[in-house]
C-alpha cells in the first residue's frame, strides 16, 4: 500500500543521557489499553535508577501509513492496543534492548498468556480467599504532588522497575472499592510486583482511594513497601505470587479501566 504518512504526535519527549554524554531519544505515546495513576492519558520515559530523566521540547514523528496499520493489526493479534504494540515491539528489538520486552512479545506471539477469568479460576483452586485486582499502569512520567494526599514524584512504570520503585505508582489514587487486599501492578500485561494492604483510604476531595502501606509479596517473604523484612510468606501468599507471575496478563485493548478485577468480586 502506498499513501500519505500518518503524523502521529507525541505530547511529550524525554531524553536519557547515556555514558560519554551521548543522548539517546525515546518517544512514548499517550496509553489507551493500560491505566495510569488518575485514569488519563499518560506518556512516558525510560527508566534507570542511575541515570537522570531530562525532560525536552514536544516532537512530532511521521510514520506511514502502511507501517501503522501493520502496527494495528499485529497488537489486534494480541489484544493490546496500537501504542502497547508499537512500544514493545520497540522495546524488544532496538538497542538497548530490553530482555523482558523480547520474552513478553514472544508469550503474546505463542499465546503463552493468561485472562482475568484464568486467574481468577487458578486462584479458587488454590483455595485463596482474599480480593485480589489488577492494575495496569501506564509509562513511567514525573509529575507534581501538590494536590495529592501522598508524596511520589512519577506515575507509571517501566518494564523493569522493582516492586518499590512501582509502588508509588501501584498504590493509587484509584475508582473502585475498598474491597481488595492484593494489587498486582501489571505493565503492558507483565507482572511488575504483588502487594498486600490493610486498607484503603480515600481522598475527600476526588473519592479516589489510596493504600497508606503496604507489604511487597514474593514466594518466599513479605517485605514492607519501606524495605524491610516482614517475615514468611503465607500460602496464601505463594499461591498469587505463583499464579499472577506464572503468564501474562491479556485484557480487551479498549478497556480503559486500569483497574481490572482478578479474583473475589
Amino acid at each position: 500500500m502506498v499513501g500519505r504518512p500518518l503524523e502521529v504526535t507525541r505530547s511529550m519527549l524525554y531524553r536519557r543521557f547515556q555514558m560519554g554524554g551521548r543522548p539517546s531519544i525515546t518517544t512514548t505515546p499517550p496509553t489507551h489499553g493500560m491505566g495510569g495513576g488518575d485514569g488519563d492519558a499518560m506518556t512516558g520515559m525510560e527508566s534507570s535508577t542511575t541515570m537522570p530523566r531530562v525532560e525536552s521540547s514536544s516532537g512530532r514523528l511521521a510514520i506511514p501509513a502502511d507501517l501503522i496499520q501493520r502496527i494495528e493489526r499485529w497488537s489486534a493479534t494480541y489484544g493490546l492496543s496500537r501504542e502497547e504494540g508499537a512500544e514493545l515491539v520497540l522495546r524488544g528489538t532496538i538497542d538497548p534492548i530490553e530482555p523482558v520486552a523480547s520474552r513478553l512479545r514472544h508469550s503474546y506471539e505463542t499465546r503463552d498468556v493468561q485472562t482475568p477469568e484464568q486467574v481468577s479460576s487458578a486462584l479458587a483452586r488454590a483455595e485463596v480467599e482474599v480480593p485480589v485486582v489488577g492494575i495496569r499502569l501506564g509509562p513511567r512520567r514525573p509529575i507534581g504532588t501538590e494536590a495529592e494526599p501522598f508524596s511520589r514524584d512519577h506515575l507509571g512504570a517501566d518494564l523493569l522497575d522493582d516492586p518499590l520503585e512501582v509502588w508509588p505508582a501501584a498504590r493509587g489514587l484509584w475508582r473502585m472499592s475498598d474491597r481488595p487486599r492484593v494489587i498486582v501492578a501489571y505493565r503492558l500485561g507483565h507482572p511488575l510486583a504483588v502487594y498486600r494492604v490493610p486498607g484503603w483510604e480515600q481522598d475527600p476531595g476526588t473519592g479516589r482511594r489510596w493504600a497508606a502501606t503496604g507489604h511487597v509479596l514474593t514466594s518466599d517473604q513479605r517485605m514492607s513497601v519501606a524495605g524491610t523484612d516482614s517475615g514468611a510468606a503465607t500460602d496464601a501468599d505463594r499461591s498469587i505470587v505463583h499464579v499472577v507471575s506464572a503468564r501474562p496478563l491479556v485484557t480487551p485493548p479498549a478497556a480503559a479501566n486500569p483497574i481490572v478485577w482478578l479474583h473475589g468480586r
